[in-house]
Protein backbone atom coordinates (compact mmCIF):
# COMPACT_ATOMS: atom_id res chain seq x y z
CA UNK A 1 0.00 0.00 0.00
CA UNK A 2 1.54 3.30 -1.40
CA UNK A 3 0.92 6.30 0.39
CA UNK A 4 2.80 9.40 1.58
CA UNK A 5 4.88 8.10 4.33
CA UNK A 6 6.41 5.00 2.02
CA UNK A 7 7.41 6.90 -0.45
CA UNK A 8 9.60 9.26 1.87
CA UNK A 9 12.22 6.59 1.36
CA UNK A 10 14.35 8.91 -0.38
CA UNK A 11 14.45 11.49 1.99
CA UNK A 12 17.30 11.64 4.42
CA UNK A 13 16.37 9.50 7.33
CA UNK A 14 16.26 12.61 9.99
CA UNK A 15 13.95 13.81 7.61
CA UNK A 16 11.82 10.32 7.32
CA UNK A 17 11.83 10.52 11.21
CA UNK A 18 10.39 14.05 12.27
CA UNK A 19 7.68 13.77 9.21
CA UNK A 20 6.56 10.56 11.13
CA UNK A 21 6.89 11.46 14.38
CA UNK A 22 4.40 14.68 12.93
CA UNK A 23 2.20 12.18 11.93
CA UNK A 24 0.17 11.62 14.77
CA UNK A 25 -1.24 15.44 14.60
CA UNK A 26 -3.75 14.96 11.83
CA UNK A 27 -7.03 15.36 10.54
CA UNK A 28 -9.50 12.00 9.97
CA UNK A 29 -11.53 12.53 6.80
CA UNK A 30 -13.92 9.79 7.25
CA UNK A 31 -14.71 8.51 10.47
CA UNK A 32 -17.28 5.91 11.48
CA UNK A 33 -20.17 7.01 14.02
CA UNK A 34 -18.85 5.06 17.15
CA UNK A 35 -15.48 7.03 16.69
CA UNK A 36 -17.18 10.32 16.37
CA UNK A 37 -15.02 12.35 18.88
CA UNK A 38 -11.91 12.25 16.18
CA UNK A 39 -13.99 14.25 13.38
CA UNK A 40 -14.72 17.65 14.80
CA UNK A 41 -11.47 18.77 14.88
CA UNK A 42 -7.44 18.58 14.65
CA UNK A 43 -6.25 16.04 16.25
CA UNK A 44 -3.55 14.83 18.31
CA UNK A 45 -3.25 10.80 19.03
CA UNK A 46 -0.80 11.34 21.52
CA UNK A 47 0.62 8.27 21.02
CA UNK A 48 3.55 9.17 23.77
CA UNK A 49 0.79 9.14 25.96
CA UNK A 50 0.52 5.65 25.75
CA UNK A 51 3.16 4.72 28.25
CA UNK A 52 4.74 2.51 25.69
CA UNK A 53 8.22 1.32 25.92
CA UNK A 54 10.62 1.83 22.87
CA UNK A 55 9.98 -0.75 21.25
CA UNK A 56 6.28 -0.60 21.52
CA UNK A 57 6.27 2.86 20.66
CA UNK A 58 8.39 2.67 17.51
CA UNK A 59 5.95 -0.43 16.40
CA UNK A 60 3.24 1.38 16.68
CA UNK A 61 4.36 4.61 14.93
CA UNK A 62 5.73 3.02 12.45
CA UNK A 63 2.07 0.64 11.65
CA UNK A 64 0.16 4.09 11.54
CA UNK A 65 2.40 5.62 8.82
CA UNK A 66 2.22 2.41 7.04
CA UNK A 67 -0.52 -0.19 6.86
CA UNK A 68 -2.21 0.93 9.90
CA UNK A 69 -2.90 0.34 13.45
CA UNK A 70 -5.89 -1.62 15.24
CA UNK A 71 -8.75 -0.14 16.56
CA UNK A 72 -9.39 -2.19 19.87
CA UNK A 73 -13.06 -3.49 20.22
CA UNK A 74 -13.84 -2.70 16.72
CA UNK A 75 -13.43 -3.79 12.95
CA UNK A 76 -11.14 -0.90 12.00
CA UNK A 77 -7.48 0.40 11.50
CA UNK A 78 -6.27 4.28 11.18
CA UNK A 79 -3.94 4.77 8.46
CA UNK A 80 -2.00 8.08 8.24
CA UNK A 81 -2.03 8.70 4.69
CA UNK A 82 -0.66 12.01 4.32
CA UNK A 83 0.54 15.07 6.15
CA UNK A 84 -2.01 15.85 8.49
CA UNK A 85 -4.46 13.11 6.81
CA UNK A 86 -5.73 10.24 8.67
CA UNK A 87 -7.88 7.62 6.88
CA UNK A 88 -10.02 5.09 9.02
CA UNK A 89 -10.38 1.39 6.99
CA UNK A 90 -12.31 -1.85 7.75
CA UNK A 91 -9.33 -4.47 8.75
CA UNK A 92 -8.49 -7.29 6.17
CA UNK A 93 -9.64 -10.64 6.70
CA UNK A 94 -5.99 -11.50 6.73
CA UNK A 95 -4.34 -8.65 7.91
CA UNK A 96 -2.15 -8.46 10.83
CA UNK A 97 -1.34 -5.52 12.54
CA UNK A 98 -0.33 -4.02 15.87
CA UNK A 99 -3.28 -2.96 17.87
CA UNK A 100 -3.33 -0.11 19.96
CA UNK A 101 -3.72 -0.43 23.92
CA UNK A 102 -7.53 -0.30 25.39
CA UNK A 103 -6.85 2.67 27.08
CA UNK A 104 -5.55 4.82 23.07
CA UNK A 105 -8.58 7.37 23.30
CA UNK A 106 -6.98 8.46 26.75
CA UNK A 107 -3.96 9.97 25.30
CA UNK A 108 -6.15 11.44 22.45
CA UNK A 109 -6.81 15.32 21.92
CA UNK A 110 -8.47 17.21 19.25
CA UNK A 111 -9.47 20.70 18.70
CA UNK A 112 -11.36 23.16 17.27
CA UNK A 113 -8.90 24.69 14.48
CA UNK A 114 -11.66 27.95 14.00
CA UNK A 115 -11.60 28.97 17.89
CA UNK A 116 -8.19 26.56 19.38
CA UNK A 117 -10.87 25.14 21.75
CA UNK A 118 -10.15 21.74 23.09
CA UNK A 119 -13.50 19.57 21.73
CA UNK A 120 -11.70 16.37 23.66
CA UNK A 121 -8.97 15.60 26.10
CA UNK A 122 -8.40 12.16 27.48
CA UNK A 123 -6.93 11.55 30.96
CA UNK A 124 -3.52 10.60 29.89
CA UNK A 125 -3.23 13.98 27.61
CA UNK A 126 -0.49 16.42 29.93
CA UNK A 127 -1.29 19.98 30.65
CA UNK A 128 1.54 21.35 28.82
CA UNK A 129 -0.35 19.36 25.49
CA UNK A 130 -3.52 21.71 25.95
CA UNK A 131 -4.08 25.15 23.92
CA UNK A 132 -3.39 28.58 26.06
CA UNK A 133 -6.64 30.02 27.08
Amino acid sequence: MMNYFTSLQSYPIVIQEALINEAPHTRFINTPEELDFLRRGVVDLGFENLGLDEKAFKEIMNAFVRGGVRIPGTPWKMRADDLFKTVIEKVGRDEILPTLPGYWAEAVMVVDIDTNKVLYAGSRVRKNQLPSE
